[in-house]
């Protein structure tokens, strides 16, 4: 009894076991097309296709270098902006920043001054941007996840 016992402690001690990924991570089921986005001056459309169709927006995104988050109310998102450590507090000063809509507690739209983002399938989003006669360069980032994996998007546009 104890050569068996022996026998079978050797095998599970030569046994390795080999993770691609640490335990809790996994790696991009997303897949987009792309995530870095180009406009020039003038605006114009983009389409950023998926191969995976479960992930969602991330509740928190960057508009011209400046960190927003946002929170349910009723039935759309309303802007909220972070800023030095304190969470969802209103921007009172420059007014609605953005919207975000949501359905099924997934958002289906961000929609800012100069830019809209629409999950138009559970595959597809698509980007329209106004054009940019502000002569600073524009740029918007926002999180999207799936499970434990996420990544961003960004939005930049040329000045002009």
């Amino acid at each position: 009894m104890k050569q068996i016992l022996i026998f079978f402690c050797m095998i599970f001690a030569s046994c390795t076991f080999e993770y691609d990924e640490p335990n809790g991570l996994q790696g991009d089921t997303i897949k987009f097309s792309k995530k870095e986005l180009s406009f020039s001056a003038q605006g114009g459309l983009d389409t950023v296709t998926s191969q995976g169709i479960f992930w969602w927006i991330a509740s928190s995104m960057s508009i011209d270098g400046k960190r927003y988050g946002f929170m349910l109310e009723d039935s759309r998102f309303y802007h909220f902006k972070t800023e030095d450590g304190e969470n969802y507090v209103k921007d009172e000063d420059e007014g609605e920043i953005f919207v975000a809509e949501y359905s099924n507690a997934d958002i289906k739209k961000l929609e800012g001054a100069w830019f809209t983002v629409d999950k138009a399938t559970k595959q597809m989003l698509t980007f329209a941007v106004a054009p940019n006669a502000t002569g600073n360069i524009r740029t918007l980032s926002f999180g999207v996840e799936a499970g434990n994996y996420g990544t961003n998007i960004r939005v930049t546009q040329a000045a002009e």
